[in-house]
């Protein structure tokens, strides 16, 4: 589902980068495409790997009240895979990474 969309992946990577929302362009959180879940602390655990899209409040309220899918279909937009880079520059949970992990 996440690689068909046909949106902009550069609005979403340099809307993560600057925290504009990837549809309106105002102040955006960074929203995870596929659930976190109960359970899991976001701050600790590693996003590498994830998917994730810049939302302002508004439009991550609506992500998750019509569903990710209907969400994607309607505004044409595609998430950006987490990896090291991407984390360190969002600090993304645990980000750091020792030198026996690189």
């Amino acid at each position: 589902m996440i690689n068909l969309q046909q949106g902009d992946y550069a609005l979403s990577y340099y809307g993560l980068k600057y925290r504009q929302c990837a549809i309106c362009r105002q102040h955006a959180d960074i929203a995870h495409i596929q659930s976190v879940g109960m359970g899991n602390n976001r701050r600790i655990m590693s996003h590498i790997g994830r998917y994730v899209m810049p939302l302002c409040r508004g439009h991550h309220m609506e992500q998750h009240r019509i569903g990710i899918e209907t969400f994607m279909k309607k505004y044409q937009v595609k998430g950006v895979r987490v990896d090291q880079a991407i984390a360190e520059m969002l600090r993304l949970g645990d980000w750091h990474v020792s030198g026996d992990e690189q």
